[in-house]
């Protein structure tokens, strides 16, 4: 006997469930669209600035501007990272922020080791000739970061950022609360809009692409109008990003719960 819900109504399978989550993925989406001009002053700014510098680094990545005749690794790393930040921001509007922030997670690292290469040309070099053991061995993400933090320089992807995405989406543990992104802490299913999940997801990706950007224009412009160019924009959505991210939004909600008073006083409640 088929499964029914409490109307009698048969519960579908098949094509017809595909259809139901489809459509249901569908409204959440033209329910993102609606309510990001609303979010606040910071997020529909940001959400803006994202757009303009995906753009710049979709025309980097593809010798818009002329190709540099070399092996197009750094334009390969830019691509790389500009497609998963388009899917995870459509991710983002379909509901999806768990897995949203699986892809952010890999613009980070990707953020990082660019840090890195624009510290010393020399390990881009070293990275470029690296066989798979080797980059593991010298190159993984854990070795980039301390890196970088050897040469005192800024972390796009800290040690708490990485880590907690890695708890957090990345990988299962008994904790784990599939798009849990609510005051209550309850896990929601795919394609239901949560407020929260949208602005951490465009939060993240957006301060990695920002550096991804700068990184990879410093790469392969050098001193240059062109690297100007995209270093402003890239600068105006570092400053457009919001403080709700993975590492604050459960403190956030917590506080809510303790005394309905947002802890992030004196700053926009929406982003």
């Amino acid at each position: 006997m088929p499964d029914t819900f409490p109307n009698g109504k048969k519960i579908p399978e098949g094509l017809d469930f595909l259809q139901l989550v489809w459509q249901q993925e569908d409204d959440c989406e033209s329910e993102t669209d609606k309510a990001l001009p609303k979010m606040g002053e910071k997020a529909p700014q940001c959400i803006r600035e994202l757009g303009t510098v995906l753009s710049l680094l979709d025309r980097l990545a593809s010798c818009f501007w002329g190709c540099s005749k070399g092996d197009h690794v750094i334009e390969y790393l830019a691509g790389r990272a500009c497609s998963f930040a388009r899917a995870a921001l459509r991710l983002t509007r379909l509901g999806f922020y768990d897995e949203a922030l699986v892809l952010v997670r890999s613009v980070g690292e990707i953020s990082n080791l660019l840090v890195l290469f624009c510290q010393e040309d020399v390990l881009l070099q070293k990275w470029k000739l690296s066989n798979h053991d080797q980059r593991r061995k010298e190159f993984d993400p854990v070795k980039v970061r301390i890196a970088i933090e050897k040469m005192g320089k800024p972390i796009p992807m800290s040690r708490d950022k990485y880590a907690r995405l890695c708890e957090k989406v990345a990988h299962v543990t008994p904790e784990t609360k599939p798009q849990n992104y609510n005051v209550h802490g309850r896990p929601v299913a795919e394609g239901y809009f949560q407020e929260a999940g949208v602005l951490v997801a465009i939060n993240e990706v957006s301060e990695f692409v920002a550096w991804v950007t700068l990184c990879a224009a410093k790469l392969l412009f050098g001193v240059s109008e062109r690297r100007q160019t995209i270093r402003e924009a890239g600068i105006r959505l570092l400053v457009s990003v919001g403080r709700a991210d993975v590492l604050t939004i459960e403190g956030y909600f917590e506080g809510l719960r303790k005394n309905s008073q947002n802890p992030w006083s004196g700053g926009n409640e929406s982003t």
